[in-house]
């Protein structure tokens, strides 16, 4: 491609409120641009890197999907796939099968503040395998495990796969893959120790060695408009992990109480899978639903007498000994509350937000937190039902439920993420399998003929070869292309100047110092090398 005949243009500077290297430099290099709020078209030269990364994704796991195009409308997620099988799917003999498609989807405003383009719209690679029994299912999700790993390795992408499992769904494993960055909009737990990792909502702690103190009288203290907890640290002088938060929420008709030490905070999303609820169906008590259940003004709720409500405990709670909660009266709290002797629960469970410096669950060293950008996801669940169920008859005659595996890649990011992990202060270093085009050769004075004629016998030569090549032959100054060259991030550039009589170029490897002076014919063979050692050509 000729640069003078390609749409592009690069800019030095992009809003000073832009909080990730990849966007801002997607941006600079002209290869995507805002359109709308939360919107962004993807110019010639980003969708040529979009196109790349598809490419190689298909080309990876070829082997173990089936590629199809399902309508937007039909519906969401591994659902869609499901209704497919679900028309034709018989026998065992058709099992395992794989489908997948690529297309745009498009996120919830909480997805997209996520996101390193912050866009409403993500290109995804969605798939889903089939298999009639538990061996076969787990044989194909380490395969497709090696595959993701395979292809975004070949993006320049270093990833970390963590847990994103949640103890109440015992038949499903779930993993996400996570880019590390500290630009990344999304955290996850590790234990440097040990090697554990998980999503912020999935992960678990240590558990702490329960109190041996006795059992003290119950006792009703006076506490005037005394109603967070920490207002009660500062009227009571004791720390947060004594007290026992209790918060009400209204959900399908029923009430629920949540139990949290006072210095935890409340993962809903546990909470709505022991309740086998969505998100959209679960939410706060009202201050007069808050008075009727409890008899008291909000801020004043405990355990104790609680009876409108189905209560669930997490498991620091049950073992605090001596806590302080509310009393169900307003103004009050009691203190010395215990498990077991004041209260029960109708569930015990893990509903807790994780903390950085909690215990790690395998090791019991601390955990920390760390930023990252979430490229893809695995899932498989071992037994399914009702709409997520694709049935088949078996090799005796009997009908089974086929084991599901679910796959996400999502191409947009991985591309965002390619460029946050690798880019210097000149711009983009592009890897050379999903770069847009693998050499750009830059000629220093258009309107030299001998400059011109060795660039396009170069260009031509390449092209020849079915090598993607880039012609600046742009009337700029030389020092404005080096810089372009540079931003957009071209793995090998040849510079075509003064010496083009004697047939010479320099060479140069992006992101590397060396230049190498070389023949027409070395350029060449030096081009075709660092393509194979790419595995290109």
């Amino acid at each position: 491609m000729r640069m003078s005949k390609l749409y592009i243009h690069t800019l030095r500077e992009v809003p000073s409120d832009l909080d990730s290297s990849s966007l801002k430099l997607l941006l600079r290099a002209g290869m995507i641009r805002k359109f709308h709020q939360n919107q962004y078209v993807y110019l010639p030269l980003g969708y040529k890197v979009v196109n790349r990364i598809k490419q190689l994704t298909k080309d990876i796991i070829k082997d173990t999907f089936l590629e199809i195009l399902i309508p937007d409308s039909l519906a969401s997620g591994k659902d869609k796939f499901i209704q497919v099988a679900r028309k034709d799917l018989k026998s065992y003999k058709e099992l395992p099968l794989g489908f997948y498609c690529i297309q745009p989807h498009f996120k919830e405003e909480k997805i997209i503040k996520q996101k390193a383009l912050k866009s409403g719209e993500s290109i995804m690679m969605e798939g889903i395998t089939l298999d009639a029994d538990k061996e076969n299912q787990n044989q194909d999700f380490s395969n497709v495990h090696e595959l993701f790993e395979e292809l975004l390795a070949k993006c320049g992408i270093s990833i970390l796969p963590v847990d994103d499992n949640f103890p109440t769904e015992e038949e499903t494993l779930r993993q996400v893959y996570f880019a590390p960055t500290d630009c990344g909009r999304q955290l996850y737990v590790q234990c440097k120790a040990c090697g554990y990792g998980a999503t912020l909502q999935s992960a678990v702690c240590g558990e702490d060695t329960p109190e041996k103190s006795m059992d003290q009288p119950l006792e009703e203290v006076h506490t005037p408009s005394v109603t967070t907890i920490d207002d009660l640290v500062q009227f009571m002088d004791t720390a947060a992990q004594g007290f026992i938060k209790c918060l009400l929420f209204k959900a399908e008709n029923k009430f629920i109480a949540a139990l949290l030490r006072g210095d935890r905070e409340l993962n809903f999303k546990k909470l709505e899978r022991i309740l086998k609820i969505s998100p959209d169906k679960l939410e706060f008590a009202s201050p007069e639903e808050v008075k009727r259940i409890t008899g008291a003004e909000t801020g004043f709720a405990g355990p104790i007498g609680l009876k409108e409500a189905v209560m669930i405990a997490d498991r620091e709670v049950v073992v605090m000994k001596n806590a302080t909660a509310g009393a169900n009266k307003t103004d009050y709290h009691f203190k010395n509350v215990n498990y077991g002797r004041d209260y029960t629960s109708d569930k015990v469970a893990d509903i807790g937000l994780i903390k950085e410096g909690d215990k790690c669950p395998i090791c019991m060293d601390s955990l920390v937190f760390n930023h990252g950008m979430a490229v893809a996801g695995l899932e498989k669940s071992y037994l399914t039902d009702g709409k997520q169920s694709v049935k088949f008859i078996d090799e005796a005659g009997n009908e089974k439920l086929a084991g599901i595996g679910y796959f996400l890649l999502d191409i947009s990011e991985i591309m965002a993420a390619s460029v946050e992990q690798n880019h210097d202060e000149n711009g983009i270093l592009w890897p050379m399998s999903i770069a847009p085009y693998h050499v750009i050769i830059t000629v220093v004075n258009v309107k030299e003929k001998e400059q011109m004629d060795l660039a396009v016998s170069l260009y031509d030569a390449l092209c020849d070869s079915k090598i993607d090549v880039l012609l600046d032959d742009r009337d700029e100054r030389a020092g404005v292309k080096f810089k372009d060259a540079d931003l957009i991030g071209i793995p090998m550039r040849i510079v075509v100047g003064k010496k083009a009589g004697e047939g010479k170029v320099e060479y140069k490897l992006r992101g590397e110092d060396l230049r190498e002076e070389l023949k027409y014919h070395e350029a060449l063979s030096k081009v075709l090398k660092e393509l194979k050692k790419a595995g290109i050509k």
